[in-house]
C-alpha cells in the first residue's frame, strides 16, 4: 500500500512539473525553434488590430511571431498579452494557432520601434513577424492601392513586395509618387517575404482619414488629425489635380478643422490634407472625395414587406406594405421624367401585380433614358420583356468575379429640380418571394447629390456615362475603385454611402457598432464573420443591450451565431417562418434621446460576410436619424416577436442629464416602485414608469423639495421583467432601467 502510495505521489509530482513547464513563459525568439505541435506560452506587444482580419503579431524584445485563432482576434493593437497555444506553419510562416488561453495584462502600451533595416538584410527569416522600417522607397505602380493585392517596392535597386490588406484604410488611397519611409510588419506567404502596412502613417501618410463634420449646400469643414503639432493645410478641386486652389491656417494643432466655402449645392470635391510641424516636416493625407448638401427636401421613406409594431413608434410609423412594393416602385418609374437608373440582382415579374419590366419599358417609350444593369448569375428573365428601348447588361460571371447583388434604382439624378432626383434601394430582389413574402425593406431617399454618387458607381460597372454601356471599361467586384463620396447631409440628417468591394465596408459596419452607448438590433440573412460578432460581443460586456435575427444558425451562420449566442444568450435567435429572411440592417441606440447619443441605421443590400466585403458588388447605407431607426425598429420587434422574443428597448442607464446634479435611485420590491431623488431645487415633476414595450403603465406628479426625496408607489401585476423609469421636470429628465 505503502508502495502504491509512493508511486502515487511521484505521478502527481511529475504531472505537476510537466504542468509548470508547459505554463513557463518563453522568449519569442525560443518558441520560434519549437517543432511544430509544440505547446508554447510567450508574452508580448501586440502590434497589429483588425486591419490584417483574424491573424495578430505579437513582439517581445527578443522577436515576434503571428497568431492565427478566432478567439485571440479580439486583442487589439497595443495590448500586452500572454498566451499559451501551439507552434505550427502555414505557407512557410510560423505562427501559434489553437490559444487555449491567454489573459489580456496592459492596453494601450507604447508599441516596439520599428528595426530600420535595407531590404537586403530585413526581408528574411530573421525579421519575420517583427515590426520594421525601410527608408527611401517608391511604388512602381500608379494610381490607387487597392485590396488583396501585392505592389513592386524599390529601394536601391533591389525589389521586393509590399501587400496591401483589403481591412486597411490604405485602400482606395493615391499610391506615393515619391521616396517614402515605410513602415510594416515583416510576413511571409511561401517563398516569399512581404511587408505589410498596417494603416496610411505606415506609408508616411497621416493616420487619420478626412473626415467632413460639417455640410451645407455651400461650404464643407473639413477635419483630420496628426500625432504632431502643425499647420492645416487643403487643396482642393473638381479634379484630382486640386485645380480650385489651397487655404490654410498657421495655428499649430493636432486636431485640424478647416471651412472651404464658395462651393455649388450637389457638387463632388476632391479635397487633400498637408500639415507643416514646427520642424518643417510635412504629413499629407490620401485625396478624398466630399459632396456639398442638395437643394433636396431629404424625405426619406421606408417601407417593409411584412407586418410592423407601430406601438414603438416615436413619432414616425413604419409603413406595412401588403403585397405591393411592385406596386409602390410602379410608381416611382411611372412618375420618372428624365432617367432610370438600375441595378438588381435579379428581375422576373412573375407573380407580380404590376409587370416591371413594362412599366420600364413604357418609361422608355415616353423618352426617359433607361439603363439596367442585371447579375450574371441569375436568370433575370425579366430582361426577355425589355423592348429594344431599353439597354442591358449582366455582370460577368468567372474565378474573379463573384456577384452583382445592388438592388437599387436612381430616378431623375440630374434633374434641374432636385425634388426629382431619388435613390431607392434596400435588401429586396424583384421576384416574387422577394416582394411578396421573404422579410425585406425597401427604402427611398430624396437627395440629388446622394442620387449623383450612386450614378457614379452604376457608370463604372455600366463602362459608360451614355446610354450605352462599354463592355471594354465596365468594371466589376475587385476591379472597381473607391471613386465616390461617404458623407452627406441628407435634409440635415447625417448619411454614409459605401460600396463594396473598393470600400472595406465590413470596417465601416463594425465602426458604427463601436458607436453603441445603449443597443444594438440586428437582422441579417448571411452573418459569417466573426469578425463583426467580436465587437458587437465587446460591447454587450460593456453593458450595452444586444439582440438579434438570425436567417439560419446551422449552415453559413453558424460560427457568428455560436460566438453571439455563447455570450449573450436567448436574445439572439434564428429566423423560423417561411421562406428567407433576406434583411440585411442594424439598429443602434434608436430610444436614446441625449444629445451626445448618435441613434443609426445600417441597411442596403450587404450580408455581413466576407463575400460581400471582398468580392460583390454591394451598397451599404450608415444613416444618422433617430426617427428612421425607429421605422426599422418597428419591423424589427415584429419579427423578434414572432419568433418567440421579448422585446426590450435598450436605454442607456443614467441617459444624459440635462442636470447632472439631480440624482435619481429607484427599485422595486414586490409590487412596490420607490424612488429616490436628490435634487438642487424644489420643482413639481413627473415621475413615470413604461414597460419594456415602451408603453406608459404609470404616471405621478410630485412635489420635489431641495435635497433628498423619497416616494413609494404600490403598482398591482407587476411580471417579472424590465422597465424603464423617467423622472422629469422643468430642468431635468432622467431615464433608468429597473428590473423586478
Amino acid at each position: 500500500m505503502k508502495k502504491i502510495l509512493i508511486s502515487i505521489n511521484v505521478i502527481l509530482f511529475l504531472s505537476f512539473i510537466t504542468a509548470t513547464l508547459y505554463a513557463q513563459t518563453i522568449d519569442i525568439s525560443v518558441a520560434r525553434t519549437k517543432a511544430s505541435g509544440t505547446t508554447v506560452t510567450i508574452e508580448g506587444i501586440i502590434t497589429n488590430g483588425s486591419e490584417f482580419g483574424t491573424i495578430r503579431y505579437i513582439q517581445d524584445n527578443t522577436a515576434a511571431i503571428a497568431v492565427y485563432d478566432y478567439n485571440f482576434s479580439s486583442v487589439k493593437r497595443g495590448d500586452k498579452v500572454k498566451l499559451t497555444g501551439k507552434i505550427t506553419e502555414y505557407n512557410n510562416l510560423i505562427e501559434i494557432t489553437n490559444v487555449s488561453s491567454h489573459t489580456i495584462i496592459s492596453s494601450n502600451n507604447n508599441l516596439p520601434s520599428p528595426a530600420e533595416l535595407s531590404f537586403s538584410t530585413g526581408f528574411s527569416e530573421n525579421y519575420e513577424g517583427q515590426l520594421v522600417k525601410f527608408t527611401n522607397v517608391t511604388f512602381s505602380q500608379t494610381g490607387t492601392f487597392a485590396g488583396n493585392q501585392n505592389y513592386d517596392i524599390l529601394q536601391n535597386s533591389n525589389s521586393e513586395k509590399a501587400r496591401i490588406n483589403d481591412n486597411t484604410n490604405i485602400v482606395g488611397s493615391q499610391i506615393p509618387t515619391k521616396s517614402i519611409t515605410l513602415i510594416g510588419i515583416m510576413s511571409q506567404y511561401k517563398s516569399t517575404y512581404q511587408l505589410l502596412p498596417r494603416d496610411l502613417s505606415d506609408l508616411g501618410f497621416m493616420n487619420s482619414i478626412l473626415t467632413a463634420t460639417e455640410i451645407n449646400t455651400t461650404d464643407i469643414t473639413i477635419n483630420f488629425k496628426t500625432q504632431y503639432s502643425g499647420s492645416t493645410i487643403l487643396q482642393y478641386g473638381i479634379t484630382k489635380n486640386l485645380e480650385l486652389g489651397e487655404i490654410s491656417d498657421n495655428s499649430s494643432v493636432t486636431d485640424h478643422t478647416l471651412k472651404i466655402t464658395g462651393l455649388q449645392p450637389a457638387t463632388f470635391y476632391y479635397v487633400k490634407a498637408l500639415s507643416i510641424n514646427a520642424s518643417s516636416d510635412t504629413v499629407i493625407s490620401g485625396i478624398a472625395y466630399f459632396s456639398t448638401a442638395s437643394l433636396s427636401s431629404g424625405e426619406i421613406k421606408v417601407y417593409f414587406n411584412n407586418s410592423v409594431d407601430n406601438t414603438y413608434s416615436q413619432g414616425e410609423n413604419a409603413v406595412f406594405l401588403n403585397r405591393t412594393f411592385d406596386d409602390t416602385l410602379a410608381a416611382y418609374i411611372n412618375r420618372a421624367k428624365e432617367t432610370i437608373d438600375l441595378a438588381v440582382y435579379n428581375l422576373n415579374n412573375q407573380g407580380f401585380s404590376v409587370n416591371l419590366s413594362t412599366a420600364l419599358n413604357n418609361a422608355a417609350n415616353r423618352g426617359v433614358r433607361v439603363r439596367v444593369i442585371g447579375g450574371g448569375s441569375t436568370a433575370n428573365l425579366g430582361f426577355n420583356d425589355f423592348s429594344t428601348d431599353i439597354n442591358k447588361i449582366k455582370s460577368p460571371q468567372g474565378i474573379n468575379y463573384k456577384i452583382m447583388h445592388n438592388k437599387f434604382f436612381v430616378f431623375d439624378a440630374n434633374s434641374s429640380n432636385p425634388d426629382e432626383a431619388i435613390v431607392c434601394t434596400g435588401s429586396t430582389n424583384l421576384t416574387d418571394g422577394q416582394i411578396h413574402s421573404d422579410p425585406n425593406n425597401i427604402i427611398i431617399i430624396n437627395d440629388q447629390a446622394l442620387a449623383k454618387a450612386y450614378v457614379i458607381e452604376f457608370e463604372e460597372m455600366w463602362g459608360s456615362s451614355t446610354s450605352h454601356p462599354s463592355s471594354m471599361k465596365a468594371k466589376f467586384g475587385k476591379f472597381k475603385s473607391d471613386n465616390t463620396p461617404h458623407f452627406f447631409n441628407v435634409g440635415g440628417k447625417y448619411i454614409e454611402l459605401y460600396f463594396s468591394p473598393s470600400d472595406n465596408v465590413n470596417n465601416k459596419i463594425i465602426d458604427a457598432i463601436n458607436t453603441a452607448d445603449a443597443s444594438i438590433y440586428f437582422a441579417t440573412f448571411a452573418f459569417t464573420r466573426k469578425v463583426i460578432a467580436y465587437p458587437i460581443v465587446d460591447r454587450f460586456n460593456d453593458g450595452v443591450y444586444v439582440a438579434g435575427i438570425f436567417d439560419d444558425i446551422g449552415g453559413y451562420n453558424k460560427d457568428a451565431y455560436d460566438v453571439l449566442h455563447d455570450a449573450i444568450g436567448s436574445d439572439i435567435i434564428e429566423y423560423t417562418g417561411n421562406g428567407i429572411f433576406h434583411h440585411k440592417y442594424a439598429i443602434i441606440d434608436h430610444a436614446i434621446t441625449a444629445q451626445d447619443i448618435d441613434p443609426i441605421i445600417i441597411t442596403g443590400s450587404h450580408n455581413w460576410s466576407s463575400s460581400a466585403n471582398t468580392s460583390n458588388d454591394e451598397n451599404t447605407l450608415i444613416i444618422h436619424d433617430g426617427l428612421t431607426a425607429s421605422v426599422y425598429f418597428q419591423e424589427w420587434a415584429q419579427r423578434f416577436k414572432d419568433e418567440g422574443g421579448s422585446v426590450f428597448v435598450g436605454m442607456k442607464e443614467n441617459e444624459k442629464l440635462v442636470n447632472e446634479k439631480t440624482n435619481l435611485s429607484s427599485f422595486i420590491i414586490n409590487n412596490q416602485l420607490n424612488v429616490n431623488i436628490n435634487s438642487e431645487s424644489k420643482n413639481n415633476s413627473m415621475i413615470l414608469l413604461y414597460n419594456i414595450n415602451g408603453k406608459l403603465i404609470f404616471s405621478k406628479n410630485v412635489n420635489v423639495d431641495k435635497g433628498n426625496n423619497n416616494f413609494s408607489f404600490n403598482l398591482n401585476k407587476l411580471t417579472r421583467s424590465f422597465y424603464i423609469i423617467k423622472f422629469i421636470n422643468s430642468e431635468v429628465n432622467i431615464s433608468q432601467k429597473l428590473i423586478k
